[in-house]
């Protein structure tokens, strides 16, 4: 288990991994990927910043999707 799920309560825990696991299984990628270890960090600073569970899979996509846009900006075709 990841340090940073100890400090989490059991359901915080729960909701975390079920988040990240059903983003995983969306995307066709792993939890040990690269992609679920990023989302699994992302989710847990979610919940120990807003010590919010409640829409965790939707927020974990937005900001992802957001930092793949970030990190993959779209080059416009040149005239």
């Amino acid at each position: 288990m990841p340090q940073s799920l100890i400090s989490l309560k059991d359901d915080e825990i729960q909701a975390v991994l079920a988040a990240v696991t059903a983003f995983c299984d969306e995307r066709g990628d792993s939890v040990d990927s690269a992609m679920g270890r990023q989302a699994m960090t992302i989710a847990v600073s979610i919940v120990t910043g807003n010590r919010t569970i409640v829409d965790l899979l939707p927020e974990l996509r937005l900001l992802l999707s957001n930092q793949e846009k970030e990190s993959h900006p779209t080059q416009e075709a040149s005239d």
